[in-house]
């Protein structure tokens, strides 16, 4: 028999299908994102000044890939090389793929990107990412690709791991320990979901996961 979610009780229990939480619910979240807010904004600011200047460095070196042809094009690893005319590549060896100096630039977009988004704002993307990946775990399951699945619900639970881990329990309150306790039995029941083959079990957690976002939307709201 499956467990069943935590804190049942103390945490909103609507249906997926409604437009936001219990008002209740969406307050004791508004005084916890408040004081989370205030606590964090010098840490997203520090953050999103660092990954403006690694997004810098990036470009800079991406141009320079990009600006320096070879005799022979370098398909793998671009080196200085007997293939490659010497007054191509003077000095400098680069030991960084086309694809990896690709891959690090636009991920430093979306991490500066994000960076400069407030908290309530970074809860809801992780969270749409969530839902969007459970969906895909729960197509894998149903199609059995295992290594496909097993890649998916790892995915899964990372990103519960990060939004469990943002979470501020000396000034959250009951809030926040039913949210971290939603969050660890989210994680079990992935686990179990892999393990069992069984995409229902991944359905629950779209469900409460759905529930959470609508607490932190209603916030939003709130918040203008």
């Amino acid at each position: 028999m499956r467990g069943s979610p935590p804190c049942a009780t103390a945490f909103p229990t609507a249906a997926p299908e409604r437009a936001s939480a219990p008002s209740g619910v969406a307050g004791s979240l508004n005084t916890y994102l408040n004081k989370w807010s205030n606590s964090t904004n010098g840490q997203i600011k520090q953050r999103a000044e660092a990954n403006t200047k690694l997004q810098s460095t990036l470009t800079d070196r991406q141009a320079t890939l990009d600006a320096r042809p070879c005799s022979r094009p370098c398909k793998t690893i671009l080196r200085c090389s007997a293939r490659c005319s010497p007054a191509t590549h003077p000095t400098e060896r680069f030991e960084m793929s086309y694809t990896e100096a690709y891959s690090s630039y636009h991920a430093t977009s979306l991490d500066a990107q994000t960076s400069r988004a407030s908290p309530i704002e970074l809860v809801l993307v992780l969270t749409d990412g969530l839902l969007d990946e459970l969906a895909r775990a729960r197509a894998h399951i149903v199609a059995k690709r295992y290594e496909q699945r097993a890649h998916s619900i790892n995915k899964c639970v990372d990103i519960i791991n990060g939004l469990s881990s943002s979470l501020d329990f000396e000034t959250g309150g009951q809030v926040v320990a039913n949210l971290a306790n939603l969050y660890e039995f989210c994680v079990t029941h992935l686990h179990g979901a892999g393990i069992k083959q069984d995409p229902a079990m991944v359905d629950e957690v779209v469900r409460i996961m759905t529930t959470i976002r609508q607490g932190w939307a209603g916030v939003q709201a709130r918040n203008g």
